[in-house]
């Protein structure tokens, strides 16, 4: 798992590692969230694979590979700035 999470194989728990670091609260930064970007798909992956593996008979739904953990990404981007033009007046 260390070379496909890109991390350094001095960590014990590569899974571990990553999901104790997960944010409490959407990241500031523009490169922590770059970072869960290339990371969490990728957890995400290898869980379902692991999951697939320990449950092989359970029937299990599809999961594109760029729905993985898309919940996390969304919760992650900071929200779309609100315009303050104002609106034309409806007129009759």
């Amino acid at each position: 798992f260390h070379s496909t999470l890109n991390l350094p194989h001095d960590i014990d728990d590569p899974i571990s590692y990553l999901l104790n670091r997960l944010p409490k609260k959407p990241p500031r930064s523009q490169a922590a969230r770059n970072y869960w970007k290339s990371k969490w798909p990728q957890l995400c992956a290898i869980l379902e694979t692991l999951n697939k593996h320990c449950n092989p008979d359970r029937r299990q739904g599809y999961v594109p590979p760029d729905q993985h953990g898309r919940d996390l990404l969304e919760w992650m981007e900071p929200p779309a700035p609100v315009s303050l033009q104002p609106t034309s007046p409806v007129t009759s």
